[in-house]
């Protein structure tokens, strides 16, 4: 074995988010790093469908190829493991979309050989590459390790927890260099006017999670694992250090779910990383800018803020996701319509600039409560000008509510006490009959498909939940889309439903 291909897919089909085709596949680049160090012998190429043309043909020349599979881009990454096998590739299956359809995805994908299931699998992944050099298959040993035996029976072996600041950083010799001049061109061209100097931007991956961990998520978020986790900050400081005087790399965009979490003390997790990361931050004048995550009551915290301002944040993603006080509660979201004013104008007047990101299709979603969101659109755009031409605000995303797996959402499809309980919160007369028949059809599909068609299940969501059937909903995500754009301000979107 010589030849391992591991492959971000991008489905053509799909518009892609507003930070999409600007950064590497950091989750891969962390794999080969670390797998290139404990097996230097073998030949490693980190691939982002979005940004290599070539034919899945020669794409998937390879003895190995690894995917990289999230819900969006599952159909996608079928194919890619389906084309390898054709040219006798061993295929594995990774990220949320693979941990969390783990069962059916070996049920109905036959050209999969394995799985690895969770976060951090550099070393279950090196453990499972020595077996395949080796020519064994004493595979039960790998943590979070999913396959057929050889009986035909799925094997889900146990997880294991890998503390963060054992991870490798991620090699960025690894990218192809033309493939950088692309993330810098596509970047350029869509945010380079927010720029008063020349960047050079990357990801970099120094902490996940969310305070969110401590109770219940997001209704809608359906990340795998969301515990708060850190390197150290010393750690961090050295790789971005290393980041800016080895690659020029000035913009750095930190992927954890909230960055702001980690700036107070919470309950099981006592290290503020923030804090540190600040007091040890070595740049000065604006050198490296961060652009991360935040949650809005968070930036009510002068201190979090003023931690934020050491570390040279120059825009934060917070999603505000509706200006309706009954769609944010629908939502199970912390901060209410007057904390997201209130932290657009904290930004505005920090001169950190916001993106941000709206959801159409809570329970309960109606004319009224959309109407509240688009006043609550126009109001922080009008908040945010800067002058006549610039605004503070360089993305607003509106998108439908997708019901993702592992999300309370998605709980609602599957199972009807659940769906009942946020139907009566919500203050929704329930038709019992048309509740069942579309939980029955998607636990029926839940058992058959690893993915649904993301058009259908949106409007089987939307008529089942919603106070406005799909197609007005619709009609309204396309005039937020020119509210927004007729300010200049970016509405990329991340939807299966968007084409």
């Amino acid at each position: 074995m010589e030849k391992i291909k591991f492959i971000s897919p991008s489905d053509p089909e799909i518009k892609k988010s507003a930070s999409a085709e600007y950064y590497p596949p950091l989750g891969l680049l962390q794999i080969a790093t670390h797998l290139k160090e404990q097996l230097p012998n073998l030949d490693i190429e980190v691939i982002d469908q979005g940004v290599d043309k070539r034919s899945l043909e020669n794409l998937l020349k390879a003895d190995v190829v690894g995917v990289s599979m999230l819900t969006p881009n599952a159909l996608m990454a079928e194919k890619i493991i389906q084309k390898a096998k054709e040219q006798g590739a061993i295929t594995i299956a990774g990220n949320d979309h693979a941990s969390q359809r783990a069962t059916q995805l070996l049920k109905n994908v036959p050209e999969l050989d394995y799985i690895l299931r969770g976060d951090y699998t550099e070393k279950p992944l090196v453990k499972l590459f020595k077996q395949i050099l080796a020519g064994e298959k004493d595979l039960e040993k790998i943590p979070g390790l999913s396959y057929k035996s050889d009986s035909n029976n799925i094997v889900h072996n146990p997880e294991e927890d890998y503390p963060p600041e054992d991870i490798s950083y991620a090699d960025r010799s690894l990218i192809n260099p033309y493939h950088q001049e692309v993330y810098s061109k596509n970047y350029k061209d869509a945010y380079g006017k927010h720029h008063n100097k020349k960047i050079k931007q990357t990801s970099i991956n120094i902490a996940q999670g969310c305070e969110r961990c401590l109770g219940s998520k997001c209704f809608f978020c359906g990340i795998e694992d969301i515990r708060l986790r850190n390197t150290l900050p010393q750690k961090a400081i050295k790789e971005i250090q290393y980041l800016y005087e080895t690659f020029g790399y000035n913009y750095l965009y930190v992927i954890a779910d909230d960055l702001t979490s980690f700036g107070k003390p919470v309950r099981g997790y006592q290290s503020i990383f923030l804090k540190d990361l600040a007091e040890g931050w070595p740049f000065k004048d604006g050198e490296v800018e961060i652009y991360a995550y935040a949650k809005a009551d968070n930036l009510m915290d002068k201190r979090i803020l003023n931690y934020l301002k050491q570390l040279n944040v120059s825009r934060l993603n917070v999603g505000f996701e509706s200006g309706s006080p009954k769609m944010l509660k629908n939502f199970m979201k912390a901060a209410s319509v007057n904390i997201n004013r209130e932290a657009t104008k904290i930004l505005r007047e920090e001169g950190i600039q916001l993106h941000t990101s709206i959801v159409l299709g809570g329970i309960g979603e109606s004319k009224e409560t959309i109407e509240e969101t688009k006043e609550f659109i126009k109001e922080i755009i009008e908040m945010s000008k800067i002058d006549n031409i610039r605004n503070n605000i360089v993305a607003i995303e509106p998108a439908l509510l997708f019901p993702i797996f592992n999300s309370l959402a998605w709980k609602c499809m599957t199972d009807y006490n659940t769906a009942s309980e946020f139907l009566k919160r919500a203050g929704m007369e329930i038709d019992q009959q048309k509740l069942k028949s579309i939980i029955n059809k998607y636990q029926i599909l839940n058992e058959k498909q690893h993915v649904f068609n993301s058009e259908e299940l949106v409007k089987d969501w939307v008529n089942t939940f919603c106070k406005i059937d799909y197609d007005k909903l619709q009609e309204n995500l396309v005039e937020i889309k020119k509210i927004i754009a007729s300010e200049k301000i970016h509405t990329g979107t991340y939807s299966g439903t968007e084409k």
